[in-house]
């Protein structure tokens, strides 16, 4: 991947004298100021044609596509952008691959031993029916004897990834438009299974964007259903930052039961932390927590139905509504460090507005008004599209698709508070 500055050489490739000498701060501020005016696009035909686009660059990109893993094709796509005043080759790394790969974690491996002089900036938009975020920062390494501009930026489409990445100094405008660029241009052949529906989020605190969340139902030719949820989150302080990704895949039968729900959270590129929820006997379920190397498990009748967000959407547009009291389900978690579940309580709270708290398994009452409560506000559709909790708002970038019948269940009635 295209690394960041080192102070090799004072004169052009073509040997005539740079600008500023190397080491100065004019050269430094020569460096960081760096920009691209617009190039050519060059088409892009992926993995035997089912990944088209275009990318700019000043030459025909080089790309080399492999297999992973025995299934599914990873592309790298190199764009050039010729040279810096100094003699220095601009390029911007891109991959393109047809699976899901985390955010954070490609952020915190990517940097390696550059140490980030700034805070990080990220944003989070809509491109089609996906969701692209970036990640940008000023870097050096340890000695202050190599300096850069981190920039990394992907795309979450349908199951594909697209990433790019540039670590030289400078060049974040450049790096916006050739990343997005790339991003809007891309089209993905259909799958077996293209998703019934799909929506994003934009996560901020105050104006500035802190992380964003993806998310698919798609349903199986089995007639079986799988949701997934993909999310990034950026926690800083005054002079501290640190990644969050988390990943929720749900299956389920055809009349809609849950079969597997499953949950991984990954710290600064570290984990995943695993819990894993799947039916037993009797009703219950079998909870499982893989955290490093350790594994524990047990089995737990629930107070409320497993689920989830998008799959009790009815129950959500009826409580904002005012034509349900509440409703209640539960997700897998961890009690006091051990298997558990967590029950989630919906209930109305103003016309259009449902007040959502969350409980342990082990304090689990059906209403406890005491309880700290984010804000949901939903549509006719039942999709939340603005969530106010204490320290961030995720606003709804887009949903598009329809919910199948089997996720629309009449919840059980509870009475009002």
């Amino acid at each position: 991947m295209n690394g960041a500055c080192t102070s090799s050489s004072s004169t052009t490739a073509g040997g005539a004298a740079a600008p500023n000498a190397v080491g100065t701060p004019e050269y430094f501020d020569t460096k960081m100021a760096w920009e691209r005016a617009p190039l050519r696009q060059h088409p892009l035909h992926l993995a035997d044609g089912a990944i088209s686009g275009e990318i700019e660059s000043d030459a025909p990109p080089r790309i080399e596509c492999s297999s992973v893993d025995g299934s599914g094709t990873s592309c790298s796509v190199m764009a050039t952008l010729g040279e810096d005043e100094y003699g220095d080759a601009r390029v911007v790394d891109c991959t393109v691959m047809d699976r899901i790969v985390h955010f954070g974690v490609m952020v915190k491996s990517l940097q390696g031993d550059l140490v980030l002089t700034e805070l990080p900036v990220v944003e989070a938009w809509q491109v089609g029916d996906g969701v692209a975020g970036s990640f940008e920062a000023n870097v050096r390494t340890e000695d202050g004897g190599v300096f850069g501009t981190y920039k990394f930026a992907m795309l979450l489409s349908r199951g594909n990834i697209a990433a790019c990445v540039d670590r030289a100094p400078g060049g974040r405008e450049t790096f916006q438009r050739v990343a997005r660029g790339l991003f809007d241009s891309l089209r993905f052949a259909e799958t077996d299974d293209p998703p019934l529906f799909t929506l994003g989020y934009r996560m901020r605190e105050g104006d500035q964007a802190v992380g964003f969340r993806y998310g698919r139902l798609y349903e199986r030719e089995d007639g079986t259903f799988v949701e997934e949820s993909e999310s990034f989150g950026l926690r800083t302080t005054e002079d501290t930052w640190s990644v969050l990704d988390y990943r929720q895949t749900v299956e389920r039968n055809v009349t809609g039961e849950i079969t597997l729900y499953q949950s991984a959270l990954w710290s600064d590129g570290n984990g995943p932390h695993v819990i894993t929820a799947r039916p037993s006997e009797g009703g219950r379920f079998r909870i499982k927590a893989e955290v490093g190397e350790r594994s524990d498990s047990l089995e737990l009748t629930p107070k409320a139905p497993l689920g989830t967000e998008l799959w009790s959407a009815v129950a959500l547009g009826r409580i904002a509504s005012g034509n349900l009291g509440s409703h209640v389900y539960a997700e897998p978690g961890l009690e006091h460090g051990d298997p558990s579940l967590d029950y989630i309580l919906l209930d109305h709270s103003a016309p259009g507005v449902v007040a959502e708290r969350q409980v342990a398994h082990g304090d689990y009452k059906s209403h406890d008004a005491n309880l700290p409560s984010d804000e949901l506000h939903v549509d006719d559709r039942g999709v939340v599209v603005k969530e106010v909790s204490s320290h961030s708002v995720a606003e709804l970038l887009f949903a598009s698709g329809s919910l199948p019948t089997a996720a629309t269940p009449r919840p059980t009635r509870r009475a009002r508070r």
